[in-house]
């Protein structure tokens, strides 16, 4: 199940970036720049989190044989 995320960006951050494209310190392009590598780093995580989950299961599952089940005691 695909579920899109919108990258939540502080409101500190924002008006610290608009106020620096106000004042000429940086360019327009430049937040834009900046909010697809925090949007990186956020999928960046979010595949490292999967990643780690998905070897959890396949390491159960692998497992899932090793277990006695409750109706085999029966």
């Amino acid at each position: 199940m695909a579920r899109s995320r919108r990258s939540k960006i502080p409101v500190a951050d924002k008006v610290r970036v608009a106020r620096s494209v106000l004042s000429g310190e940086m360019s327009a392009g430049a937040p834009e720049q900046r909010r697809l590598r925090m949007e990186n780093e956020q999928l960046e995580l979010a595949l490292a989190e999967t990643t780690v989950q998905l070897r959890v299961w396949q390491h159960g599952a692998a497992l899932v044989d090793q277990v006695p089940s409750l109706t085999s005691e029966c």
